[in-house]
């Protein structure tokens, strides 16, 4: 940013109309914005872990979560009789690295 000179406002007005058009999301953690790219379908599947002790935020990757979580989805839908566009998922807790550090 510095090389080519652009401000940081430059940078969250751009975050913004992105967000805006859906081509990214806004992800609020402890009042911390964290910002993605919303790929494949309206629909995003999005899990993440937050680690208590070091902040880390994690996307939780994994095939089989995901369909369980579009089953989950499809569930509520036809339960509820609604369109559901979008869903948080946060798990928090302490990352494995935060784990292995020894006690002070």
């Amino acid at each position: 940013m510095r090389k080519d000179e652009i401000g940081i406002a430059t940078i969250y007005r751009g975050l913004n109309q992105f967000t805006e058009l859906g081509i990214t999301k806004e992800l609020n953690v402890n009042g911390t914005s964290f910002y993605e790219l919303k790929m494949f379908g309206q629909k995003p599947l999005h899990i993440h872990f937050k680690c208590d002790d070091c902040g880390d935020l994690i996307d939780i990757d994994n095939n089989e979560l995901n369909l369980k979580y579009i089953d989950l989805t499809q569930k509520i839908e036809d339960e509820h009789d609604i369109d559901v566009m979008d869903t948080d998922i946060l798990f928090k807790g302490t990352c494995s690295k935060c784990r292995k550090k020894p006690s002070a």
